[in-house]
């Protein structure tokens, strides 16, 4: 069993600030992962692959998506 620290970030930027784009803070380097988009209490995205693929979509949908939840866990 693969060990993995969640990686739940919330992102609300103050007024006129620059968001920067970071990867998921995620401890697994090999095997799959669930990276899942969240409105409120309702997930509205559930992406699933490995581990490499799941980070890049993750740090793309940090970018593009300011205030919603984004988590990463092993699939």
């Amino acid at each position: 069993m693969n060990t993995i620290l969640e990686a739940e970030r919330t992102m609300h930027p103050a007024p006129g600030a620059r968001r920067l784009a970071t990867p998921p803070l995620n401890t697994l380097v090999a095997g799959r992962c669930r990276v899942r988009i969240w409105y409120g209490g309702t997930p509205i995205s559930d992406f699933i692959a490995d581990h490499d693929l799941a980070e890049r979509y993750s740090a793309a949908m940090i970018r593009r998506l300011v205030d919603v939840r984004i988590t990463t866990t092993p699939a």
